[in-house]
């Protein structure tokens, strides 16, 4: 569940102070990398705003797709538990057993209560939570999950390789307060294998250099194709290439 952090629940550094251990602070100034890459995630770009798709976008519709199997699987479940454990005159039970089945029902409840909720945040809300960073103002906008929208300077921001699973890295964005704790963040959408990974720090640069550089001509120049589901729904080789690149860490689908 650790790439989905963020979507169903909150981001772990919320409310905590950086770990000097989890984090590697990046310098706005400083470029990281010689190569920029968007990896697809762009949704626009042009000479005043750059809009990107959410960290989740890459995996859309897995979570639907399980959560769907095992509500089935709960729902065939409960419907056994009762119909043996209450209905099937041919089955002996006790009161033990009883307390037994109406245990197992709640867990199965329970459960099922979970499974929609997940299904619910990626089927009943927004199709994407877009970043856009406004070059000219020097702002960020962030459409969250909750659909509150986070808008700060882009100056704010604490940026920062972040680790948020055994092996997996980020690029973070956190607004702290006096005593250094994280109040809001979010992730760009692309992730990586360490805070080494030449992808990771690329895409870092690409951003970096749309912000920084004058003329962002460099980011202009590395974008080859847009993902415009600003106006339109995606196509299904735009649904499969997504999922490829984020099963193999590249740019371009198998």
């Amino acid at each position: 569940m650790s790439d989905w952090v963020g979507l169903f629940f909150n981001y772990e550094t919320v409310g905590k102070k950086l770990k000097p251990h989890k984090t590697e602070t990046l310098n706005r100034r400083q470029s990281e990398s010689e190569k920029l890459n968007p990896h697809r995630t762009v949704i626009q770009i042009n000479s005043t705003y750059l809009e990107l798709i959410d960290r989740w976008n890459f995996w859309r519709g897995l979570i639907s797709i399980a959560s769907l199997c095992f509500i089935a699987i709960m729902a065939v479940g409960i419907g056994g538990l009762f119909y043996y454990g209450f209905y099937n005159p041919s089955y002996s039970t006790n009161m033990g057993q009883n307390i037994i089945d109406v245990f197992f029902i709640s867990v199965f409840l329970g459960l099922i209560f979970i499974l929609f909720h997940m299904l619910k945040r990626e089927c009943f809300s927004y199709t994407y939570y877009p970043i856009r960073l406004n070059r000219k103002l020097k702002k960020v906008y962030v459409i969250q999950p909750d659909k509150k929208i986070l808008v700060a300077n882009w100056e704010d921001f604490h940026i920062g390789l972040q680790q948020y699973s055994r092996r997996g890295w980020d690029v973070r964005f956190s607004l702290l307060d006096e005593q250094e704790k994280v109040t809001e963040t979010f992730a760009l959408p692309y992730t990586g294998h360490s805070q080494y990974d030449s992808f990771l720090l690329a895409h870092w640069e690409f951003l970096r250099r749309y912000m920084e550089d004058d003329s962002a001509k460099a980011s202009y120049a590395a974008v080859q194709e847009v993902f415009p589901i600003h106006n339109r729904k995606e196509y299904f080789r735009e649904t499969v290439e997504r999922v490829m690149i984020a099963a193999t860490g590249s740019d371009q689908p198998v």
